[in-house]
């Protein structure tokens, strides 16, 4: 901790406080990286369907299509 009068003495609480700041702000950055990992993925599997719907032109299936597994 730093003061106009220099350096403070630091308590066991003032540790503490800081230590909860990091893990909050650590905590928060990973909530983050989940939430951008989910819409990444989201997206990446909507332009997927996108690409396999749109294998079939003018109703005549392309033959890489006809190896697809669809349930």
């Amino acid at each position: 901790m730093v003061n106009t009068y220099g350096l403070k003495k630091s308590t066991g609480v003032d540790y503490y406080h800081v230590y909860q700041e990091v893990q909050a702000a650590k905590q928060a950055a990973r909530l983050n990286m989940k939430v951008e990992l989910s819409t990444h993925e989201r997206e990446k599997h909507q332009q997927s369907v996108q690409e396999t719907s749109s294998s079939t032109t003018n109703g005549v299936r392309n033959v890489g299509s006809l190896l697809d597994v669809t349930v």
